[in-house]
C-alpha cells in the first residue's frame, strides 16, 4: 500500500508540475504579444509625429507659394506716353432728304406693281395698276345718298299732309296732285340720271382705252438688265484695253531710253520681247473691247425696239373721234338731267320750307356733296409717277386694297440728297465740324458711296447732353433704310499717359483704372490692386489718353485682364507673360 500511495503522490506532483510549466509558457507568450503590440503602437505614433512635422515644415516654408497660386492672376501693361488719333464713330439708317409720297385717296384693289425699290422712274411712268372697279369709299357714298333720298321720299309720300296745309304752301295745289307731281318728276329724274350715267360710262371706257394706248406697260426688265450687264462688260474691257495700251507705251519709252542712252543689250532684248508680248495682248484686248462694245450696242437697240414695239397712232385717232361723240352725249344727258332735277328740287324746296323735313333734306345735300368729292377723287386703273425720281418704298401688295392713309409708293425726287444721322455726346461733337468727310466703315461693300457732315444740331431726344451729327450721303448704291457706319475726323495729339481702353472701368464715383502696387516682405514681393481715378482726354478704337495721378515714364503697370473679378485692395499675382 505504501508503494502505491507513493506512486500516486508522484503522479499528482508530476501533473501539478506540468500545469505550472504550461501556465508559465502561457504567461511568457502573453507577455511577448503585449510587448509586440506596444512596439507597433510606438512605431505608429513616431511615424505620425514625423509626418506631422514634415507637413508643418512644408506649410511653414511654402505657405506663401501655396497662397500665391490661389490669388487671381492678372495681365498688366506699362502706362506709356504716345499719340492718339481721335475719330467719332456713328451708325444710322439712310433716309430720303425730301421724300415724295404718292397717295391714293380711295381704297382700290391692286392689280399689279410694275416697279421695284431702287428703280428710276420718270413723270408719267406707271407705278401701280388697279382693278377697274369703284372704290369702297365711292360705293359707300353712293349708298349713303340713296339712303338719304329714300328717307326723304318716304317722309314726303307717307306724311299725313292735309289739303289745307298744302294750300297754305302752294296755293290751290291739292295733296293728291302734289304727290302725283312728286312721283312724275322723280321718275323723270331717275330716267335722266340713268341716261347720264350710261353716257359717262361709255365716255370713260373710251378714254380708258386711249389712256392705255398712251401708257401701255411694256416689260423691259430683261432688256434693261441686258444693257446694264453689257455696259459693265464694256467698261471692264475698255479699262483693260487702256491699261494694256499704257503698259505698251511705257515699255516702248523704256526701250527708247535703253537704246539711246544705255548700252545694256541684255535689257534691250528683254524689253523687245516684252513689247512683242504686249502687242499681241493689245490685239486680244482690242478684239474683246470691240466685241463688248458691239454687244452693248445690240443690247441698247433691243431695249429701244422693245419700247417702240407698239404703234397705236391709227387706233388712237379712231378712239378720239368716238370720245368726241361720247362727250357730246354726256353733255346732252347732263342738260336733260339738270332740267328734270331742277324742277324736282324747286317743288321739294317749296314743300321743305313749309314742313319739318329740313333734317332729311340736309342729309341728302351732305351725302351728295360727299359723293361729288369721291367722284372727283376717283381715278383710272393705274397710278402714275408725278415726278422724276427713284423708288425708295412700295407699300402695297397685289390683290390687296390700298390704304388712303399710307403712301402707295415713296419716291426720292431726282436731284435730292440722302442723309443719315446719329447721336453723340457733346464732347464728341466738338471734334466734328460741318464739311468733314465721313469715312464709311467696310467701304469695300459700296462702289462709289461717299458721305460728309452736313449739319450738327441738338439731339431732341437728349437735349443738352447729345448732338445729332447729320451726314449727306451720295452714290449709286444708296437705298433708303440702308444701315451705314461712318468714322469722322482724324486729329492726332500726343499725351503723357496712354492705357488700353479695355482697362478703364466706371462706377458711381466715376472712371478708374486698377494699377499694381508692390510691397516687399521677408518672403518676397506682394502685389496689390490699387484704384486710380482717371479722366479720359481722348480715345481711338483700342486705347485712351488719360489724366491721372501716375508718374508715367513706364513706371506704372495697369491691369488689363484678370482670371477672376478683382477690386481695389485685392492681392493678385502677375501673369508669367508679364
Amino acid at each position: 500500500m505504501d508503494v502505491e500511495s507513493q506512486k500516486a503522490r508522484d503522479e499528482e506532483e508530476s501533473i501539478v508540475d506540468n500545469k505550472e510549466i504550461m501556465n508559465e509558457d502561457q504567461r511568457k507568450a502573453e507577455s511577448s504579444e503585449q510587448e509586440r503590440m506596444f512596439r507597433k503602437r510606438k512605431d505608429w505614433i513616431k511615424n505620425a509625429i514625423i509626418i506631422f512635422l514634415a507637413v508643418m515644415l512644408v506649410l511653414t516654408f511654402f505657405s506663401d507659394t501655396i497662397k500665391n497660386y490661389s490669388l487671381p492672376q492678372v495681365v498688366t501693361q506699362y502706362v506709356m506716353s504716345g499719340s492718339i488719333t481721335t475719330k467719332v464713330r456713328g451708325e444710322g439708317n439712310v433716309e430720303s432728304g425730301d421724300p415724295y409720297n404718292v397717295m391714293v385717296k380711295q381704297s382700290r384693289v391692286v392689280a399689279g406693281i410694275p416697279v421695284k425699290v431702287g428703280q428710276t422712274v420718270t413723270a408719267g411712268d406707271v407705278l401701280v395698276y388697279l382693278d377697274d372697279k369703284e372704290s369702297t369709299e365711292l360705293k359707300d357714298a353712293q349708298k349713303a345718298l340713296e339712303a338719304a333720298e329714300n328717307a326723304y321720299d318716304k317722309a314726303l309720300m307717307d306724311a299725313e299732309i292735309s289739303d289745307g296745309a298744302i294750300a297754305d304752301s302752294k296755293g290751290n295745289l291739292s295733296a293728291t296732285s302734289f304727290r302725283a307731281q312728286i312721283t312724275a318728276l322723280k321718275k323723270a329724274v331717275d330716267a335722266a340720271e340713268t341716261d347720264l350715267k350710261n353716257a359717262k360710262k361709255n365716255a370713260a371706257a373710251i378714254q380708258n382705252q386711249i389712256d392705255l394706248l398712251g401708257t401701255v406697260y411694256v416689260d423691259t426688265t430683261a432688256e434693261q438688265e441686258a444693257v446694264n450687264n453689257a455696259k459693265k462688260v464694256k467698261d471692264a474691257a475698255d479699262e483693260q484695253l487702256s491699261r494694256t495700251t499704257n503698259e505698251l507705251k511705257d515699255l516702248e519709252a523704256r526701250l527708247e531710253y535703253f537704246t539711246t542712252v544705255s548700252s545694256n543689250d541684255e535689257k534691250v532684248a528683254e524689253l523687245e520681247q516684252l513689247i512683242r508680248e504686249a502687242k499681241l495682248l493689245l490685239i486680244d484686248h482690242t478684239k474683246i473691247a470691240d466685241q463688248a462694245a458691239d454687244a452693248y450696242t445690240k443690247a441698247l437697240n433691243a431695249l429701244e425696239e422693245k419700247k417702240a414695239s407698239l404703234d397705236t397712232s391709227a387706233q388712237a385717232a379712231s378712239l378720239a373721234a368716238q370720245l368726241a361723240s361720247a362727250n357730246i352725249a354726256v353733255s346732252n344727258a347732263q342738260t336733260v338731267y339738270d332740267e328734270k332735277k331742277e324742277k324736282l328740287d324747286e317743288l321739294v324746296a317749296q314743300i321743305n320750307s313749309r314742313y319739318n323735313l329740313g333734317g332729311l333734306y340736309d342729309a341728302i345735300v351732305d351725302a351728295k356733296k360727299t359723293l361729288d368729292e369721291q367722284e372727283k377723287d376717283a381715278m383710272g386703273a393705274e397710278i402714275t409717277s408725278p415726278i422724276n425720281g427713284t423708288v425708295t418704298a412700295v407699300n402695297v401688295q397685289s390683290g390687296k386694297e390700298t390704304d388712303p392713309s399710307v403712301a402707295v409708293v415713296v419716291l426720292q425726287p431726282e436731284g435730292q440728297g440722302y442723309y443719315m444721322s446719329f447721336s453723340v455726346p457733346n464732347d464728341k461733337a466738338k471734334l466734328v465740324t460741318v464739311g468733314d468727310p465721313a469715312e464709311l466703315v467696310n467701304n469695300w461693300w459700296y462702289n462709289d458711296m461717299v458721305a460728309s457732315v452736313s449739319s450738327i444740331k441738338p439731339d431732341p431726344d437728349q437735349p443738352g447732353k447729345n448732338k445729332l451729327i447729320v451726314c449727306e450721303v451720295k452714290g449709286s448704291d444708296i437705298t433708303v433704310g440702308q444701315r451705314l457706319t461712318v468714322s469722322i475726323g482724324s486729329r492726332t495729339s500726343s499725351y503723357d499717359l496712354i492705357v488700353p481702353t479695355s482697362a478703364i472701368h466706371s462706377d458711381n464715383n466715376g472712371k478708374f483704372i486698377l494699377t499694381i502696387e508692390s510691397k516687399s516682405t521677408p518672403l518676397g514681393n506682394r502685389y496689390i490692386a490699387k484704384r486710380t481715378d482717371v479722366e479720359i482726354l481722348a480715345s481711338d478704337d483700342t486705347q485712351s489718353a488719360i489724366s491721372a495721378g501716375l508718374s508715367g515714364w513706364g513706371n506704372d503697370y495697369v491691369i488689363t485682364g484678370s482670371t477672376k473679378d478683382i477690386e481695389a485692395g485685392d492681392e493678385v499675382r502677375l501673369s508669367e507673360n508679364n
